[in-house]
This record gives structure tokens, sequence and C-alpha cells, in this order.
């Protein structure tokens, strides 16, 4: 939804679900790499964590890394 790049099988991806009409929505997904910029924060573990309790640490701590912005490779 923020690149409009399609999201490989199995790479993390995060889940829009916006409030309307008294209900939840889902609403698409965006790369877990350009969450922080789609969402002005990488903060979003504790809305993960709500919206997907069948996350384990384990899970949460994969997406946080692919969060995190990476470094360029050295000698790039």
């Amino acid at each position: 939804r923020a690149c409009r790049a399609p999201i490989d099988k199995g790479a993390w991806r995060v889940g829009l679900v916006f409030h309307e009409e008294g209900r939840f929505e889902p609403s698409g997904f965006v790369h877990a790499r350009c969450a922080p910029a789609y969402f002005e924060t990488a903060d979003i573990l504790s809305r993960v964590r709500r919206f997907s309790p069948a996350l384990g640490e384990e899970d949460l701590a994969e997406l946080q890394a692919d969060l995190l912005p990476k470094s360029p490779a050295p000698g790039a």
C-alpha cells in the first residue's frame, strides 16, 4: 500500500485496520520495511500485539528487526 510493490510470500507484512462505523475494517498491508515511513514511527509493536495476539516473542523480534533501518553493506 505504501510503495505499491508486491509483498513476497513469507515476508513480514503489517495489516492495516481502520475503525469505521463502529467496527474494525481490514484495509490491506504494508511491507514491514515500509511501515516506519507509512506510520511515521517504528514503534508499532504494541499495536501489532493487540491485533495479532497469536504472534510469539520470537515472531515479534523478527518483525522488530525488519522495522529497523538497514545499514548499508560495507563498500556500498
